[in-house]
């Protein structure tokens, strides 16, 4: 009745060792690149894009057209391909500056490169990237020259803003803005874009991305908003709250949705409100502001 247990249990043995070596296969042996920390942002010579200014902190990596993750820089990758590829590195950043929100930058190109991979070598790369074509840049302020770009509401006698070049500057031998107050100025002071037009720029495109760049070190957290003029009036809408940086920070703000409700005919502006400081002096440092959209 079991005599043919014995050979059942053979086959059942072999089976097990067949797919048993199957675990152990060689697995394959990748190649690296080693992504370097920072970018190169390359601007347009005649400073029509401003300051080569970012905050890439991400490497987005597709490999032959797919796609094998992001990556915080610098950064080790391990590729399972060997021979020549083709690699597009796609330059992250922190959306509007929260740090969950980790994007491709939609204003950056892609930089693409063919690489020979060999197994365990490492390839270092430095990513290269561009503003892509077609952006309209309205407002840029990198304090190349003493202008009168932003301008101080409700100003009084000896509120001001000085344009400085020494060891605190976001990178060396470049001009930034410094705030000062006046000792009549109790709450707070408001930047505002000078835009041609009084009531401010005219609204970008239906549908249109847009972002707000600049840079800044400060000792007290302030507010970034919009000032909308329409038919009914003028409305101040503060939409950001950054929080205070003692090194220099750059913030990508995200402005696309803000638009959604805004009628084509509204007109717009940009304003920074900083408290001054009731227990030290307040120290406020702006530099690299863009106004970017598709035009």
């Amino acid at each position: 009745m079991h005599r043919n247990r014995p050979f059942a249990l053979v086959i059942i043995l072999l089976a097990f060792i067949h797919s048993g070596c199957k675990k152990f296969e060689k697995a394959p042996i990748p190649a690296y690149i080693y992504v370097k920390k920072p970018f190169n942002l390359n601007t347009a010579s005649n400073n029509s894009q401003g300051e080569g200014s970012e905050k890439i902190v991400d490497v987005w990596v597709d490999v032959d057209g797919i796609s094998i993750g992001s990556y915080g820089l610098p950064c080790q990758i391990p590729i399972l391909k060997t021979g020549k590829v083709k690699l597009s590195l796609k330059a992250g950043i922190i959306n509007s500056g929260q740090d969950e929100q980790r994007i491709i930058y939609p204003f950056y190109t892609t930089d693409t490169l063919t690489l020979d991979l060999k197994e365990e070598h490492v390839d270092t790369l430095v990513g290269n990237v561009n503003y892509v074509q077609g952006l309209k840049f309205p407002f840029i302020e990198d304090f190349s020259f003493v202008s009168d770009k932003l301008i101080i509401a409700g100003k009084k006698l000896q509120d001001s803003i000085l344009v400085l070049n020494d060891k605190d500057s976001w990178k060396e031998n470049n001009n930034y803005g410094k705030i000062q107050f006046s000792d009549s100025t109790t709450i707070f002071m408001e930047l505002r874009m000078n835009t041609p037009d009084v009531k401010g720029f005219d609204m970008p495109a239906i549908g249109s991305r847009v972002y707000f760049e600049f840079d800044y070190r400060s000792n007290v957290d302030f507010f970034v908003g919009m000032i909308i003029t329409s038919n009914g009036g003028v409305g101040k809408y503060p939409i950001l709250n950054v929080n205070a940086k003692s090194t220099w920070n750059k913030i990508y703000l995200d402005l696309s949705n803000e638009f959604i409700k805004l009628s084509a005919d509204n007109k717009f502006k940009i304003y920074l409100s900083i408290p001054k400081s009731t227990e030290v002096p307040t120290d406020f440092n702006i530099d690299n502001l863009k106004l970017i959209y598709f035009d």
